[in-house]
C-alpha cells in the first residue's frame, strides 16, 4: 500500500442497514435445545427447498429477531397476537409452525418461488397446518415490526475482501465462518459490517495473512479495521464468541456425527 493514507475501500457498501436491537447480551455461544432444534429445522427446510444462501441466512436472522422481540414483549404477545393461534388445532408442534412461518416470510421477502411438481391430494389436517403457519406468520411479523429484509453481512464481506486483495483461501474461510455465525444472535448486538470484519479477522489469523496497512498524516499506522470503524477490541471480543461456537460445533459433531454435518468443513471442501 506504500504511503497511501488509508486502504482504498469505502467503509461500507451503499446499502441501508437494518439493525435489530436487543437488551440481552450476546456473550454466550450456547443455544438451548429448543433453539437448536429450530435452527436445524430452518436450515434443513431451506436446503430441501434449494433456497439461495442469502434467503436462508435471512430466515435465520429473522428467527433471532423474533425470539428477541418475543422475550421483550411476551406479555403483550400472550394477550394479543397468540389469540390467533388458539383456534388452530393440528398435530404439528408449535416450534415447527414457527420454522415454517420463518421460511415462508424469508421466501416472500427474497422472492424465492418454487413450482409444484404435481397436484397434491390434501385432507383436513393440511388445512389446519396451513392455518397454523399463517397465524404464526402474522404473529412473527408483528413481533419483528415487519422488518422482513435485514441487511446481511455478505456485501460487506465481499467489499472488504476485494479491497484487501485477500487470497482465495482466506476468502473461502471467511465466507464459511460467516455462514456459521447466523446460528448465533450476533445480529442483535452488532451491525452487519462488524460481523463481516470479524469473519475476515478470524480467516486472516487462520491462514497467517497480514492485511495491508496505511499511514496517517502524522505517520501513525492505520489498520484496515480502523477505516471501517471497527475497533481491535470488538474484533477480539466477537471473535472469541464465534470461535467458542465453532469449537462447540466440532465437539458436537464428534459426539453425534449423524446429528449435524460439519457445515464449516463442507463449505471449505465445496469451495476448493
Amino acid at each position: 500500500m506504500g504511503e497511501r493514507s488509508h486502504p482504498p475501500f469505502s467503509s461500507e457498501p451503499k446499502v441501508q442497514a437494518l439493525r435489530f436491537s436487543s437488551d440481552a447480551p450476546v456473550s454466550s455461544c450456547e443455544l438451548s435445545a429448543g433453539e437448536s432444534n429450530s435452527m436445524r429445522c430452518r436450515s434443513d427446510a431451506a436446503r430441501d427447498l434449494e433456497m439461495p444462501m442469502t434467503a436462508t441466512c435471512a430466515c435465520l436472522t429473522l428467527f433471532h429477531a423474533y425470539m428477541s422481540a418475543s422475550a421483550k414483549h411476551q406479555e403483550m404477545a400472550s394477550q394479543d397476537h397468540l389469540k390467533l393461534l388458539k383456534p388452530v388445532e393440528c398435530a404439528v408442534e408449535n416450534w415447527r409452525l414457527e420454522c415454517a412461518a420463518c421460511v415462508l416470510i424469508a421466501s416472500k421477502a427474497n422472492e424465492v418461488s418454487r413450482k409444484e411438481a404435481k397436484t397434491l391430494e390434501i385432507d383436513e389436517s393440511f388445512w389446519k397446518i396451513r392455518d397454523g403457519v399463517i397465524a404464526y406468520e402474522q404473529h412473527i411479523l408483528r413481533n419483528i415490526g415487519f422488518n422482513v429484509k435485514p441487511t446481511l453481512p455478505f456485501p460487506f464481506l465481499l467489499n472488504y475482501l476485494k479491497a484487501l486483495s485477500a487470497p482465495q483461501p482466506v476468502a473461502r474461510t471467511a465466507y464459511a465462518i460467516l455462514i456459521e455465525t447466523f446460528d448465533l444472535p450476533l445480529c442483535l448486538k452488532h451491525e452487519s459490517h462488524v460481523i463481516a470484519a470479524v469473519c475476515i479477522h478470524l480467516a486472516c489469523l487462520i491462514h497467517g495473512f497480514n492485511p495491508p496497512t496505511g499511514k496517517s498524516a502524522d505517520g501513525s499506522v492505520i489498520r484496515w479495521n480502523h477505516v471501517i470503524s471497527v475497533t481491535s477490541g470488538t474484533l477480539e471480543e466477537v471473535g472469541l464468541v464465534v470461535l467458542g461456537y465453532l469449537e462447540s460445533l466440532a465437539a458436537l459433531h464428534q459426539q453425534y456425527p449423524v446429528v449435524r454435518d460439519n457445515k464449516l468443513g463442507n463449505h471449505l471442501s465445496n469451495s476448493t
